[in-house]
């Protein structure tokens, strides 16, 4: 099936109208096709409102770094509070941009209520960063992840914890601080 490289107008409106924006390769079967990321790129970078919800699912190769670098950084400036990545195979590895995670610095993401990032591997300092830059993160989810042996998750957001397919041997602790009521 062929992804239409220009949107008409009529679609451009509905796209730029919408608070939802969820693309998955998968179903379109176009996901080896980089006409896939052209379709997200214009997609997304033609929405002009509030975007509360971001997720792609598609077959990720390391020529489309700079794209996804892009959706991630747009997607954190127009304060998503749902950011949903699954780039598949498990052996292409993505790391998220610099200017959004870096092990010295800060993260920002202020209005991000959910996060669900597959195949992962990030140090405790990391993942603390991300939990600390977080403060309304209500729901975090982790699939096939690796790299870090501590989680304090003190934010008292946080309705739900999702492990999923721990990589290491072992994770030596979880603490986790109940939501307050």
């Amino acid at each position: 099936m062929a992804i239409p490289l220009d949107l008409p107008p009529f679609l451009l409106f509905r796209y730029s109208a919408t608070d939802d924006l969820d693309c998955d390769g998968e179903d379109l079967r176009a996901a080896r096709n980089s006409g896939f990321v052209t379709f997200v790129e214009k997609t997304l970078f033609s929405c002009d409102c509030k975007l509360k919800k971001f997720k792609v699912v598609f077959e990720y190769e390391p020529r489309f770094a700079s794209n996804v670098d892009s959706w991630t950084r747009f997607t954190a400036g127009k304060g998503v509070e749902e950011l949903y990545l699954q780039l598949w195979p498990a052996d292409t590895k993505y790391e998220l941009p610099q200017l959004l995670v870096i092990p010295e610095g800060n993260v920002a993401w202020y209005s991000l209520k959910k996060l669900s990032i597959g195949y992962l591997k990030f140090s405790n300092d990391v993942i603390e960063r991300i939990l600390a830059g977080s403060p309304v993160l209500e729901t975090l989810e982790l699939d096939h992840w690796e790299g870090f042996s501590r989680l304090d998750v003190t934010n008292s957001c946080m309705k739900k914890l999702i492990l999923r397919e721990f990589l290491d041997i072992w994770l030596s602790l979880i603490h986790v601080q109940p939501a307050s009521t």
